[in-house]
Parts: structure tokens; sequence; C-alpha cells
């Protein structure tokens, strides 16, 4: 089975390779010979940069500039454009993408912004293309929860019960492991039950 595992950051908690380490740590737990494919990704906002130089193989350089006032500010060296579309490009999400039989896509936080182009919906939108079922491993689900399942084949918010958003973060990486975990655990019952 090839799993794409293409995240975002868990916002003030998580990079994109460390929720797709933990992701990855999740499905080999449940299936050892899941051959997994890691694409760290982002919308354009945080973890644009590192994205595309770690797709590119590059390395970060901080250099010194001046705004149009004339005042200095610490920018990249590179040329930036925004939009998840660009960074998936970069990656190589798409020539990856052939041949999958699962994308796992994830955020910290999913609600009514997601639909509207957030990194996730974008994933799930092109993944659905390929026609490539995906799937949502959220730190938090904000609003309708049901209707993600317009977008994504499963969608499910990883916390365990916890209350307050500093235990959540605590444990945010167990957390994500065991979602991913079980998610990989129902896809096999699936399996299963369809060769009965």
């Amino acid at each position: 089975m090839k799993i794409i595992i293409a995240p975002d950051s868990f916002k003030g908690n998580m990079s994109a390779p460390l929720v797709y380490e933990t992701i990855e740590t999740g499905i080999f737990r449940a299936y050892k010979k899941a051959k997994v494919v890691k694409i760290p990704l982002a919308d354009g906002g945080e973890g644009t940069a590192s994205a595309i130089t770690e797709a590119a193989e590059g390395e970060l350089v901080e250099v010194s500039v001046q705004n149009p006032l004339g005042k200095n500010r610490i920018c990249l060296g590179a040329k930036m454009e925004s939009g998840a579309m660009l960074v998936m490009r970069y990656a190589g999400f798409f020539d990856r993408l052939k041949g999958a039989d699962l994308v796992i896509t994830g955020e910290g936080m999913t609600d009514g912004q997601t639909a509207g182009g957030k990194l996730c919906s974008v994933v799930a939108r092109e993944s659905r293309k390929a026609k490539v079922p995906v799937a949502l491993l959220s730190g938090g689900i904000g609003g309708d929860a049901g209707s993600l399942l317009a977008s994504f084949n499963y969608a499910v918010s990883i916390s365990c019960g916890q209350i307050g958003l500093d235990v959540m973060i605590k444990d945010s990486r167990r957390d994500l492991a065991l979602a991913a975990e079980n998610l990989i655990r129902a896809i096999q019952i699936g399996k299963k039950l369809v060769k009965h």
C-alpha cells in the first residue's frame, strides 16, 4: 500500500516534517509493509519557505534588506509566491500522487476556513481528482464536522478527550500517531470485510 503523507504544520505545535514523521510512526505500527511518501506542505503562510526549501533540497539563507521606506527587514533569499498549489508543484506532490492508494493530510485546526482554500482542502481536491482517497487528521475540528466529508473520505480530530489547549498540545504527538494507526487498522478491517 502506497501512502502519501502531505500535511500542513499544526500551527504553534508541530512543523509539517514533525507531523509527517509522527503519522508515519502510527502507520508502521499498524502496517510495517506500507510504502510511505512524506511531503511537507504549506499554503503560503507559516512553513512555506521551509517546505519549498526542503523540496528543492536547498538551504534557507537569512539576508537583511530594506523595505520601500528604507527600514531594514529580515527576509529569505528566495522569491516566494503564495498558494498551496505552488508549494504542491514544487514539492512534487502531483508526480508522487501517481500510484498512491491513500493520501493523509492534516492541520492543527480544521474549521470553516479549511474549505475556503486552506492547504488540506486543496490536497483533498487534487487527490480526489486523481481518484485517490484522502484522510484528514486534524488537531481539532470546529463547526460542522460532517460537512468535511464532502471534501475528505475520512476526517477526524486526533484529540482523545483532553480539556484545554495546553494538554492537547502536550499529547498531540501521541494522539496523532494513534489516529494514524487507527486509520490504517480501519482500512485493514474494511479490506477483510470486502473479501467476505
